[in-house]
């Protein structure tokens, strides 16, 4: 259903933001982390298949994609060059430091 990504959001911080940055563990509770991510990340993403890009593209999908891949959003040329597969612990390195 696309949430899959919640479940990496809710082991975040507990209240721990160094920076845009978010802290996690593991895994965790699908739930919880949809809680996180309408609190800390829709305003510039949404999940939904099909759903519009905002400031932050859709991300529907996104564990098996390359960076810079989502189609119709405009990347940077180093985001789309990056090269990394999203997965459970890309997307945790990515949250704790996003850049």
């Amino acid at each position: 259903r696309g949430w899959r990504v919640f479940a990496g959001l809710e082991s975040v911080c507990r209240g721990q933001m160094p920076g845009m940055g978010l802290k996690l563990n593991r895994m965790g509770d699908i739930e919880k982390g949809k809680k996180v991510f309408v609190q800390k990340c829709a305003q510039c993403h949404t999940v939904e298949s099909g759903g519009k890009h905002k400031t932050g593209p859709n991300l529907h999908g996104l564990f098996g994609r390359k960076t810079g891949q989502a189609d119709g959003f405009s990347y940077t040329e180093a985001n789309k060059n990056k090269g990394i597969t999203w997965g459970e612990d890309t997307l945790r390195i990515y949250l704790e430091n996003p850049k």
